[in-house]
């Protein structure tokens, strides 16, 4: 159904992409790019049915990872390949229907029984009320979360959209594999509570606080190196954006705390919440993005995105989470976690104000701000013995005396030795 909604939804675009491009644009020039981001569509329509549904449904977690992968190592490898090659915005189009071509295939290849199906039939409409919403969601998503480059090039042009491009793959390439990797981890274990009857909010609560410690710190010392990082790694002509980058990644890392409450609400196959989460944060893209970008350029196009979020969990997924009894979050260790951050953050971007930005002090700036980052954990007490505890059981034995070193060299809390054999 969503496929061939998609399918209809992209021959349209295809079939009225001039008349489209000059009734937006003034030309017919820019017809090419609709017509490519078309058939991105299909192919990314199906991959999210492959990767959220079929992949999923068979309990293949490794492989839906390694999924994963491979699709942001196509999608955005092949992509800036291609726009470094002069292909311009075509290639990094081109890069996205790679991307999620070569997952899809990957996908159905290793969900081939879930896709095909068996000769025993399952009820139809139990399974339709669990995946659609994950699909149309997706689709939405799709389907509006592109419409900002569209205004970010009617408002500041082709070569300003290519930077903002870049930029975001800049922020939302590392943040994706932090992301995809912590669902990875955490899906599997509140799939096995909920089967159990012992999914909780205590359980959410405990997965959220480790989220954050693990993604907020360091993402936060990434902000503040964003401009020098940009120029090192992209060129000075990428420089100019990196408020932008600043505000889509430590936007991003902020709410991180809702990765945990969204793998609950699919374990709990609270898949319409999602499937609505979705659709509203589009639709607030679509509604933010025109007079955000015509008042800050691609920074007002990064807002749009974080604030789209932000309202997507807090209108929908937040309510629906408290009701089934799994929104907790302490969020006295959230504020210290947020504290810890924006001390890192600050005295980064004090010591890069005060010397300039320099580029080749950029390894004096790593060290620095990992240097406040570690004392601000330790001094706001942000790690604790129990902490300590878990790391050392989730760490190979032939690496626990280095962990349990460098936790003792950072004055890190200790737990009783009883406990901790």
């Amino acid at each position: 159904m969503v496929l061939a909604s998609s399918v209809a939804t992209a021959v349209a675009i295809w079939a009225l992409a001039s008349p489209f491009s000059e009734l937006y644009y003034g030309t017919t020039r820019y017809a090419w790019l609709l017509r490519l981001t078309a058939l991105d569509l299909v192919a990314n329509a199906y991959y999210n049915y492959v990767y959220y549904v079929a992949l999923q449904a068979s309990t293949r977690f490794g492989r839906w990872g390694l999924t994963q992968v491979v699709w942001a190592f196509v999608r955005y490898g092949v992509g800036l390949a291609l726009l470094f090659a002069g292909f311009g915005p075509a290639g990094l189009i081109a890069g996205w229907i790679a991307g999620d071509a070569a997952s899809a295939a990957l996908g159905t290849y290793w969900s081939l029984d879930f896709v095909v199906g068996s000769r025993s039939k399952a009820p139809l409409i139990p399974a339709l009320s669990i995946a659609a919403p994950i699909a149309i969601g997706y689709f939405m998503t799709t389907l509006f979360q592109n419409i900002d480059k569209l205004f970010v090039l009617k408002y500041i042009g082709l070569a300003e959209m290519g930077s903002y491009t870049i930029i975001m793959l800049g922020s939302v390439i590392p943040q994706n594999i932090v992301y995809n990797s912590l669902s990875g981890a955490i899906y599997p274990f509140f799939v096995k509570f909920e089967e159990g009857g012992s999914l909780s909010g205590e359980t959410v609560a405990a997965a959220i606080r480790y989220v954050t410690v693990l993604t907020v710190p360091p993402f936060f010392l990434v902000v503040a190196l964003g401009r020098p990082l940009i120029q090192l790694l992209l060129g000075p002509a990428f420089v100019h954006d990196w408020e932008a980058f600043a505000v889509l990644t430590a936007g991003y890392a902020a709410m991180n705390y809702d990765l945990p409450i969204t793998q609950a609400l699919q374990a709990r196959k609270a898949t319409k919440t999602l499937g609505i989460q979705a659709i509203v944060s589009a639709a607030v893209i679509v509604a933010l993005s025109p007079p955000l970008i015509a008042r800050w350029l691609a920074t007002g196009a990064a807002v749009a995105y974080v604030l789209a979020r932000l309202m997507g969990f807090l209108g929908v997924a937040a309510p629906k989470a408290r009701s089934l009894g799994l929104l907790k979050i302490d969020l006295r260790e959230y504020a210290k976690t947020v504290s810890a951050a924006i001390i890192t953050f600050a005295v980064t971007l004090v010591a890069e104000v005060v010397t300039g930005f320099g580029l080749a002090l950029l390894p004096l700036y790593i060290a620095l701000g990992g240097i406040a980052m570690a004392a601000s954990l330790r001094v706001l007490r942000v790690l604790r013995a129990d902490d300590y505890i878990a790391l050392m059981e989730a760490t190979p034995a032939s690496l626990r005396g280095l962990v349990a070193r460098a936790w003792s060299l950072l004055g890190l809390p200790m737990p009783d030795p009883q406990r901790a054999r």
